[in-house]
């Protein structure tokens, strides 16, 4: 049956492969999009050791394009459900990755809004608040910034009775201080 719907869509018939645990695609003849997506997420950190980051973020672009919801949604085997959570990781670190090239590129109203609805979706990662506190501040809107480590600080000590780490601490005193140096440094791009 499956051979047959791929077969009417154009696919050779020896795309699929029938194993001893069910089938399985044959690479020889697709694309698969977590492959695309990886060799994507690798040439944009290759680009960018090589001092190229204009060209590492339409990478990261191109390889965040391929997603249209979360990875194996409609997929209940729970097999598949620590694969989905690695594909979940690997995206969410991509977005990271583009969204701190985008405001070291000068590109703060773009990340603003996208940061605030990824926070509220994973209000626990201290790198997505550090993300919007340096867009914010470095679009004007200090105000904004600080309220962002507060907000940081309150949900990390409700939901896990800790403080915020370093970075997030660092990031409070330099918009404090007015600290230029340290707040047009990205140390997020350096762990490429």
């Amino acid at each position: 049956m499956i051979r047959r719907a791929l077969a009417s869509v154009g696919a050779p018939q020896e795309i699929v492969q029938s194993t001893a645990s069910g089938y399985q695609l044959d690479a020889e003849y697709c694309e698969i999009d977590s492959n695309a997506f990886r060799s994507s997420v690798v040439t944009a950190k290759r680009l960018l050791r090589n001092n190229l980051p204009e060209d590492a973020l339409e990478r990261l672009r191109e390889a965040l394009a391929l997603w249209r919801g979360p990875a194996l949604a409609t997929i209940s085997s729970s097999d598949l459900q620590s694969r989905a959570a690695r594909l979940e990781e690997e995206r969410v670190a991509a977005l990271q990755q583009r969204i701190s090239l985008e405001i070291s590129l000068g590109q703060y109203e773009e990340a603003i809004g996208e940061l605030t609805d990824l926070i509220a979706l994973h209000p626990l990662r201290e790198e997505l608040y550090a993300h919007l506190m340096l867009a914010l501040y470095l679009s004007g809107r200090q105000a904004d910034a600080l309220a962002v480590f507060r907000r940081a600080r309150n949900t990390l000590t409700d939901e896990l009775g800790i403080d915020p780490g370093p970075r997030l601490t660092m990031l409070e005193r330099a918009i404090l201080r007015q600290d230029a140096e340290m707040l047009t440094a990205s140390p997020a791009m350096s762990r490429y």
